[in-house]
């Protein structure tokens, strides 16, 4: 008997195996892993998620840099290329949560072919194309001047919240929330964080709560990532030195808020964004009083 009937009768044998397999109860599972051990079976890619990216351009943020906003809308992109479906849309910070705008979207999508070289030559398009559209339509927001002092972070955290998940996308879809920002809120509601007397993390929250942001389950299931945080001087004279100590007390005040606004996850970078794994984000479970 030939070698290519040999191998033929193996790969036979093995899918009547699975029939059989399957014909019995709790072994589909079973006869899958098989499948996807043997080489048989591609694993299915992550489900899709959302991510919105918030630039802070206000005077002194770090979203006014653009090597900051390129970095990572680069990597955001990069995990969005092995999971099709996933929206990236950039938001524009203003003066006023008013003037928060949505600049550009883009969406991941399947190869139309499988193979593994396929694959890594759709993701490498992708990443190209939606890099450039995005960068571009940024241009404007980047040419925009004089800048502003005023940085109502807290509200257009909320404005992106509260917006619809892109179309397509089904309930329940993660999310994340990346804020590129020196995380200093300068608004007269709610705290000036580089120059003024902060207040206490309740004190804030009190704040919040009496314009009707950051409110209870406002946050529910949405991952939030401030990145870029490296502090500075504040450009006015005026302004206290920024202490380890100063740092801390603003990354508490925003850690309160987000908990009580029920965020699944907070996390600071003073780089750009880093992501837990899927299977990671898979295990929390999102209880908060």
């Amino acid at each position: 008997m030939g070698r290519g009937i040999l191998i033929a009768f193996g790969v036979t044998a093995t899918v009547a195996g699975a029939v059989v397999l399957i014909a019995k109860p709790d072994a589909t599972k079973n006869v899958v892993q098989l499948g996807r051990h043997a080489g048989l079976l591609d694993e299915p890619p992550p489900p899709p998620e959302s991510f919105d990216l918030v630039v802070d351009v206000s005077e002194g943020s770090s979203g006014g840099v653009r090597e900051n906003v390129e970095q990572t809308i680069g990597v955001i992109l990069e995990r969005m290329s092995a999971t099709p479906g996933s929206v990236l849309r950039v938001i524009a910070q203003g003066a006023r949560v008013a003037n928060a705008a949505v600049v550009s979207m883009v969406q991941s999508t399947t190869p139309t072919r499988n193979n593994q070289k396929a694959r890594a030559a759709h993701a490498k398009r992708f990443i190209a194309t939606s890099h450039e559209l995005l960068m571009k339509a940024m241009e404007p927001v980047f040419a925009a001047s004089p800048l502003v002092w005023q940085s109502p972070i807290a509200e257009t955290i909320q404005w992106a919240a509260l917006l619809s998940l892109p179309p397509g996308l089904p309930p329940g879809t993660a999310r994340h929330i990346i804020v590129i920002s020196d995380t200093h809120e300068a608004t007269k509601e709610f705290g000036d964080f580089a120059c003024g007397p902060l207040p206490s993390p309740p004190e804030f929250i009190k704040r919040l709560h009496g314009r009707d942001v950051l409110m209870p389950k406002s946050l529910e299931g949405i991952r939030i990532h401030f990145t870029f945080t490296e502090p500075h001087a504040s450009p006015r004279r005026t302004c206290p030195p920024m202490t380890i100590a100063r740092i801390n007390a603003i990354r508490m005040l925003w850690t309160a808020a987000m908990k009580r606004a029920n965020a699944a996850e907070t996390t600071f970078e003073t780089g750009v964004v880093t992501f837990r794994t899927h299977a990671e984000q898979g295990d929390d479970h999102v209880s908060i009083p």
